[in-house]
């Protein structure tokens, strides 16, 4: 009987764990991501060097590192804060390399769709005001340069909530709409695939 009763309440169990996990209102979240998000470049003239071109970041080379914070102020709604480093490897016309280290920070609005009928996915799109701080530096040439850009960024993907619990698995694409001229060029995109894993709390 005991065994009967048990058998009973487990659905009710699980319906209550999936009631709390979706019920994210007034609750904070940290997430750790990576990817392929970072600048590229048509060929640009670099003084005292040539021409240099930055192709679209590899993850499997120089995968982009991400620490971000959030708040949830409705189901379908959050700010969230972040700090991205991405490297990104150019190549001159006489085949030397050159580094591109990209440090962007941002502060984003998130609507969310919620959970979708009775699964743990959600749809979301961001809009990202940004800064971002770059370092040039070219192997053969004596070019060591910095600059800084203000931006805004879109971003949109899915979120799959583990198992209806506080953990979740994000993959996004981030673009940006704009960004300022990067050492006086606006040749410079900001873009690529990034997953995460994050934890509400």
């Amino acid at each position: 009987m005991t065994s009967l009763r048990l058998f009973a309440l487990a659905p009710l169990a699980m319906l209550s764990i999936s009631s709390h996990a979706a019920d994210v209102a007034g609750k904070d979240y940290f997430y750790l991501g990576t990817g392929a998000v970072g600048v590229s470049s048509d060929p640009v003239n670099v003084a005292g060097a040539g021409r240099v071109e930055f192709n679209d970041s590899e993850i499997y080379e120089n995968p982009n590192v991400t620490v971000g914070i959030g708040h949830y102020y409705s189901k379908h709604f959050a700010v969230e804060g972040f700090y991205r480093y991405s490297r990104t490897e150019g190549e001159f016309s006489d085949d030397s390399m050159a580094n591109l280290d990209t440090h962007q920070f941002g502060l984003s609005g998130l609507a969310t769709t919620g959970e979708i009928w009775k699964t743990p996915f959600e749809l979301y799109a961001k809009l990202t005001g940004t800064y971002t701080y770059s370092k040039f530096k070219a192997d053969n040439f004596d070019v060591n340069d910095e600059d800084g850009v203000g931006g805004l960024n879109i971003s949109g993907g899915l979120q799959w909530n583990l198992m209806h619990s506080d953990y979740f698995f994000r993959a996004e694409y981030v673009y940006a709409l704009t960004m300022g001229d990067l050492y006086g060029h606006d040749d410079y995109d900001y873009k690529g695939v990034q997953i995460s894993l994050g934890r509400t709390f």
